[in-house]
């Protein structure tokens, strides 16, 4: 059972990706090749030190990037794509640890997108190493899935697609534990929230959005009393530097209590461009914090 299911809902058109279509091109020293799809870099090294990809997209079409991450210190991979002079940021804040990344992408046009995988920040990291690099074009039967990757957060990579709102490797309230007390499974992921030093919003890395088609969050939740949980839709700009228009931006409150129930969001985003040009990315962000200024814990 998925505690927590994020899907585009709808017919959609998709077609095969080959795997030639995605390719690391250039390993720019001191990244070094370990073996297939496995690269590692040591030492505290600048942004210029890059693995260098190259996709040959479909227009339309949503791509996963995904990858595991070994590092001895906190640490923050970036990935910056280009695709007709048009650049796009992807970050991911990392745990010491094996940890695993995952997030999304969007084709505008079939231009080829040119990536650079790279340390962003280091924060005392000597040694990175990135194993099972790939892009891989979604399905249909995948888009209308569940997008949230380990959405019964039983093996631990559920947490790992959670990140500070701020894109910071600083602890994040969400923790996976032990619950035995949901009917399905034997963990959950745990807010703990009004911890000082601990940034109290949650988000996910980027998901897929089809201006138009509905959109729908189901997840399973409960929380030590009566707590509020605020659930955001928002789409913060990621192309260019410049932001224009407004923003898409949905929120939904809920109120929880000590008992397990399920939670649906259900939303439509319009297709009116010229006013939110951030639409045009086909991306969104899931956002979740508590409006209290107490402490407590939601499951």
């Amino acid at each position: 059972m998925n505690r927590f299911a994020f899907a585009l809902l709808g017919t959609l058109v998709t077609a095969t990706l080959a795997a030639s279509d995605f390719k690391v091109e250039n390993i720019q020293e001191p990244w070094r090749k370990k073996g297939a799809a496995a690269y590692e870099i040591q030492g505290n090294k600048p942004e210029k030190h890059a693995l260098v990809f190259a996709i040959r997209p479909q227009a339309g079409a949503f791509y996963r990037f995904s990858f595991q991450v070994n590092t001895d210190s906190a640490c923050r991979i970036a990935i910056l794509t280009t695709q007709k002079g048009t650049a796009s940021y992807l970050f991911f804040p990392v745990k010491p640890g094996t940890r695993f990344a995952t997030t999304y992408l969007y084709a505008q046009n079939d231009a080829p997108i040119i990536g650079r995988l790279y340390l962003d920040q280091t924060e005392g990291a000597t040694c990175v190493e990135v194993k099972d690099f790939k892009v891989a074009k979604l399905t249909e039967e995948e888009l209308s899935g569940n997008l949230f990757p380990d959405g019964e957060f039983e093996n631990a990579t559920g947490a790992d697609f959670l990140k500070t709102n701020s894109n910071n490797s600083k602890p994040v309230v969400g923790e996976i534990v032990p619950s035995p007390d949901f009917f399905a499974g034997e963990k959950s992921l745990e807010l703990a929230f009004g911890n000082p030093g601990v940034e109290n919003k949650l988000a996910t890395h980027y998901l897929p959005m089809i201006p138009g088609k509905k959109m729908q969050l189901k997840f399973w939740a409960k929380s030590a009393g009566k707590h509020k949980l605020t659930v955001i839709m928002n789409t913060i700009p990621r192309i260019g530097t410049v932001h224009k228009g407004k923003h898409l931006f949905h929120t939904q409150p809920f109120t929880l209590d000590g008992e397990w129930k399920e939670y649906t969001l259900t939303f439509v985003p319009g297709e009116n461009y010229d006013a939110i040009p951030d639409l045009k990315c086909h991306l969104l962000k899931l956002q979740f914090f508590t409006p209290e200024k107490g402490s407590g814990k939601i499951w």
